[in-house]
């Protein structure tokens, strides 16, 4: 299959700073999604940039998540393992 952009589902934590969940500064963000192809990637809308990230993949294996250095709040996840995902980002918020 294609490499692709997911779908994500906020799950919880303190974004904010003109986002729909409050928070100000440094925040962090619980996601959920599910990873159909090798390189498929994820853009996380409330924020500006991402600083730090950790995925895992099918319940509990470390999945190979980098933050693109364009698209700063841009995640690709390059293993070609498949499945239901769980990512902790931490970043800056989008401004208000």
């Amino acid at each position: 299959m294609t490499a692709a952009l997911l779908t994500d589902t906020y799950v919880g934590g303190p974004i904010g700073a003109g986002s729909a969940y409050p928070g100000t500064g440094l925040v962090w963000g619980i996601y959920s999604f599910t990873k159909v192809s090798q390189n498929d990637w994820v853009v996380l809308g409330e924020f500006t940039a991402i600083k730090f990230v950790i995925v895992t993949i099918a319940g509990d294996q470390a999945e190979n998540a980098d933050i693109d250095g364009t698209t700063t709040n841009k995640v690709t996840l390059a293993s070609a393992t498949t499945g239901a995902c769980l990512c902790l980002a931490i970043g800056t918020p989008i401004s208000a």
